[in-house]
């Protein structure tokens, strides 16, 4: 949140009159839902998870974060007068992607996990990398005046079971069996109350966070983006993850 506003008054003192900022949707909730929000919907950052109280998910931290950083950053720009872009990804994918969960997916049934965490009735909302690209190449391009929150994301969520089900294909791997989240959950909080109370540094296998994102359902609205940036994705789904799991294998990760 300060290395934000730290840029913006850089900003401010150097005559720079537009920045981009990298929000993120998950400043709108990732708790399960049938809605598909947009940017008007009210910030929900704190996922409310079983025990949270007694041993906070650190998902969380990243979740408020963004949404302060967001919320910080709007009402700076407007008090000086700073022209404000402020890009919300959905779920990135693509090449050179090692940190967001599908790469680890992938790996794990490459492994030979035959049972993993998973849904055929909850979606999910990505976006491939180029695309995302592309939006803050546009963003760049268009200026826009004032301050505004732009969600980033394919035209319409896709169901997880067909995006992980996608990723195997591509990749050679049968894809798994999908477990239900009662089976699940109680590991990982048992997994994730260790981790907490030994001060662990490295994210255990199982949270309540990761479990929980494999259930739930989460979509967003990313009209804004085509009305205002002119933005469509250039890239189809089944495209975007034919070329990630290319670039995987073609740099020796798979």
């Amino acid at each position: 949140v300060e290395g934000t506003l730290n840029v913006l008054s850089a900003c401010r003192q150097n005559g720079i009159s537009h920045a981009i900022v990298t929000g993120s949707i998950s400043s709108y909730g990732e708790e399960n839902c049938s809605a598909i929000k947009d940017e008007s919907f009210p910030f929900n950052s704190h996922y409310a998870y079983f025990l949270d109280s007694v041993f906070p998910c650190a998902m969380n931290r990243y979740r408020d974060s963004k949404a302060e950083a967001t919320r910080q950053a709007s009402l700076y720009a407007a008090e000086h007068g700073l022209n404000c872009t402020i890009l919300e990804p959905s779920w990135v994918y693509g090449e050179r992607e090692f940190a967001t969960g599908f790469f680890n997916y992938v790996q794990t049934v490459r492994r030979g996990c035959r049972y993993m965490p998973g849904s055929k009735s909850n979606v999910f909302h990505v976006i491939y990398v180029r695309d995302l690209a592309h939006a803050y190449v546009l963003a760049v391009q268009r200026q826009l005046p004032g301050v505004e929150r732009i969600i980033v994301g394919n035209p319409v969520p896709d169901s997880m079971y067909k995006i992980f089900r996608l990723f195997c294909t591509e990749a050679g791997l049968t894809p798994p069996h999908m477990l239900p989240k009662g089976i699940v959950y109680p590991p990982a909080l048992l997994l994730e109350g260790i981790a907490t109370i030994v001060h662990s540094r490295r994210c255990p296998a199982l949270t309540r966070g990761r479990v929980n994102m494999f259930y739930d359902s989460i979509g967003y609205s990313s009209e804004k983006a085509a009305r205002l940036l002119g933005f469509t994705c250039r890239y189809t789904l089944e495209e975007g993850i034919r070329n990630t799991v290319q670039w995987y294998r073609d740099n020796g990760y798979l």
